[in-house]
């Protein structure tokens, strides 16, 4: 059921969206061909929202079109699905892939690849971004617009006091450098274990003995309690999480709270994607270094961990195929070179398209992102696999993974039934 917010927040998008849009008789939009409406998860007060709403602004000054953009953060997904029902939906959406994956099979968008194909568009991007955004029957659910790496953040600073010269590339390195860091008085890794960024680092660490596939299999269907592989990462887990490297109490933490012991030097390390690289501020940018999640020494990944996705991009309407020529030269516009060039410069998001933009990553930590290929291993993100109906099972089971008193045998069994259901 939707929360009374939730649906609050719709109805006055739908709202905003019907002053843009004049009704017609059949209740649904009359387009106007000089104005695309852009319902977004990104917030004009961040660092790629800067860059984006940049690029519509010159957008307009190009070609007479004005972009009208409905900024919902979180409720983005839900504000689109109640707006469609009334037929006053966005003619573009600009939110993750994740939790949408169903959208082109029923009809809630359209298909994007002949879209694609005709602008010019699906030839430029690179083939991982494309399989990403394509469903088992061929169609392009969006067309993928960038993509992110998901490292980890450490401030070289408080790692000193501790007596420590580099992050940590092992748990059991990991281990010696909390216990250094909290005698200091410094929490060593800050993470809101209540919410996703807690859900993704449990998952990350979780995973580390077990195979992509197996990964995969987990997230969709289960079976942690009969894996002894699954078990032995939850074990992991549990070793760290009694091992004081996570913030007192996680399970009750934010996100929000643990951006802000990281920028304020509370905390030595915190899990961020690159999208907040241009939000660390100034004053500690220059000790920061980017690694991955340190692994077991045994486990069977390469390396310390990190998550790389092309995961946010725009999906077309019904709207938005009844204004085909405006959406189409804005979709060209934000996947042109010189756009996606000023999106990795000044967002430090990554870009799908084949042209090399290496030179264009001039924020530092971006820098150091784009190499941890070379000394890690990318890990399966749960979002993939995880069927809509039982994230909020999912999430509670991994906020209660932070919980002291959960034990492995606790934690896999409280997986398993959110999996379940």
């Amino acid at each position: 059921m939707k929360s009374t917010r939730s649906v609050a927040v719709a109805l006055t998008t739908a709202a905003i969206l019907g002053a843009s849009l004049t009704a017609c008789s059949g209740g649904g939009a009359e387009i106007d061909p000089k104005t695309v409406t852009v319902l977004s998860n990104v917030s004009k007060n961040t660092a790629s929202g800067r860059a984006f709403f940049a690029l519509f602004d010159q957008f307009k000054q190009d070609t007479g079109i004005s972009v009208e953009v409905i900024e919902q953060g979180d409720d983005t997904n839900q504000v689109y699905e109640t707006t469609l029902a009334g037929g006053r939906e966005a003619q573009l959406v600009l939110t993750n892939r994740y939790q949408n994956l169903d959208w082109l099979q029923n009809g809630s968008v359209v298909d994007a690849k002949p879209y694609a194909d005709e602008w010019g568009i699906i030839d430029r991007l690179k083939p991982d971004a494309v399989d990403a955004w394509s469903d088992a029957d061929g169609g392009l659910m969006g067309i993928p617009l960038n993509g992110y790496t998901w490292p980890v953040m450490y401030n070289t600073e408080l790692l000193q006091q501790a007596g420590f010269d580099a992050p940590p590339t092992t748990t059991d390195e990991l281990l010696q450098l909390a216990s250094a860091l909290r005698v200091k008085g410094i929490t060593p890794w800050a993470i809101g274990g209540s919410d996703w960024s807690g859900e993704k680092l449990f998952a990350q660490i979780a995973q580390t003995h077990v195979s992509a596939d197996e990964a995969a299999q987990l997230f969709t269907k289960g079976g942690w309690c009969d894996s002894d592989a699954a078990k032995q990462g939850i074990d992991d887990f549990v070793a760290l999480r009694d091992g004081g490297v996570f913030v007192d109490k996680a399970e009750g933490y934010t996100v929000d709270l643990a951006q802000t012991d990281f920028y304020t030097g509370k905390a030595a390390i915190y899990s961020d994607a690159s999208w907040g690289f241009g939000n660390v501020p100034e004053e500690i940018k220059p000790n920061v270094v980017i690694g991955g999640v340190p692994v077991p020494a045994d486990s069977d990944f390469t390396g310390p961990s990190y998550y790389s996705e092309f995961g946010s991009g725009l999906w077309i309407s019904p709207n938005g195929e009844k204004n085909l020529d405006a959406v189409g030269k804005l979709v060209t516009f934000l996947l042109s070179d010189e756009a996606q060039e000023r999106l990795v410069a000044e967002a430090s998001l990554v870009s799908p398209l084949t042209t090399d933009f290496s030179a264009a990553a001039t924020d530092p930590l971006l820098q150091q992102a784009l190499g941890l290929s070379d000394t890690g291993q990318r890990a399966v993100l749960p979002d993939d696999y995880v069927a809509d109906t039982a994230t909020t099972t999912w999430a509670k089971a991994t906020a209660g993974a932070y919980a002291e008193s959960a034990s492995t045998s606790d934690i896999c069994a409280a997986l398993d039934a959110a999996l379940a259901e």
